[in-house]
């Protein structure tokens, strides 16, 4: 499925199983891929500054909400995709089909669409709307 990402979008998927490495959590989730467009991702800084979303203060609240785990990192080897993660990439996917490549903004509404990803939760706080970030790209 990725052979389809550019490196646009093949980047923060890469950062996305590092962060969920780093907090010490068993699978990668929406937020996880959220985080990685944030840390990785120049081609949304408009997006993201356009909707006041500071990606440090993002980092700050994601953690917030979805902590660290306590104690030891474990060795997590190869981290699965939950669920939700899994829909918004496949979400990315059908929408970047339209144009050949799927790009980071194609990842980004992936994440805005997904109901039950606190990405997509997040996102729609700070008043990132899917059809407008459509029409964006």
């Amino acid at each position: 499925m990725f052979e389809r990402f550019d490196e646009s979008a093949q980047q923060p998927v890469k950062m996305a199983r590092e962060e969920a490495r780093r907090l010490g959590h068993p699978y990668i989730d929406t937020e996880h891929l959220l985080l990685g467009l944030l840390k990785t991702s120049k081609e949304l800084e408009d997006i993201f500054w356009l909707h006041h979303i500071d990606p440090a203060e993002a980092v700050r609240k994601i953690e917030e909400i979805h902590p660290p785990a306590d104690g030891p990192k474990p060795d997590l080897g190869q981290l699965p995709f939950s669920p939700w993660a899994g829909a918004a990439l496949m979400t990315a996917a059908k929408e970047g089909a339209k144009g050949g490549k799927i790009t980071s903004g194609h990842l980004l509404l992936g994440l805005a669409l997904e109901p039950q990803g606190l990405a997509g939760r997040f996102l729609r706080d700070a008043g990132l709307h899917p059809d407008e970030l459509r029409k964006r790209l």
